[in-house]
């Protein structure tokens, strides 16, 4: 009786840990190296406000003139619709500084720290949208009643 416990245990303990794997491999140390920043002036291609990660594209033109197509991870949908982000808020063909964590193997991926835009409006990673000078009341309201937001928060500087 012993033996066969020890080995129900023993198979469970495996299955719990090969189910973990997956969760780690996707959750672990990860594949941006957090503890540095990279900067990047683009301009904005597309934007996927999707789960589990949302992604932002944008081009950035070299030196040398040839154009690198970037991507930047960000956060899930439902988190960045509850800090009022949106995709509206991120027209493509928009001028850019990409604030974000390198990826350790792909030099044109990248974890978002902050993005800014021409006019000062900004997001960061966890925090909520920050209207910039351009931005109106009247396009404040408009995304407001445009998505149904019954509330929103927005910081001048």
């Amino acid at each position: 009786m012993t033996h066969r416990l020890f080995s129900v245990t023993t198979a469970l303990a495996i299955v719990a840990t090969a189910l973990a794997a997956p969760a780690f491999a996707h959750h672990g140390g990860g594949s941006f190296d957090l503890s540095k920043s990279v900067t990047y002036e683009g301009v904005l291609t597309k934007v996927e406000l999707v789960n589990p990660h949302s992604w932002l594209y944008f081009d950035v033109t070299g030196s040398d003139g040839k154009v690198a197509h970037h991507r930047c991870e960000m956060r899930s949908v439902h988190v960045l619709r509850r800090s009022g982000w949106n995709k509206e808020q991120f027209p493509v063909g928009a001028a850019v500084t990409v604030e974000a964590a390198p990826d350790k193997i792909d030099p044109n991926s990248c974890y978002l720290n902050t993005i800014r835009f021409k006019d000062g409006a900004h997001m960061d990673r966890y925090g909520q949208y920050v209207k910039g000078a351009g931005r109106s009341e009247e396009h404040t309201s408009e995304l407001q009643s445009r998505f149904g937001i019954s509330y929103a928060v927005f910081c001048l500087k």
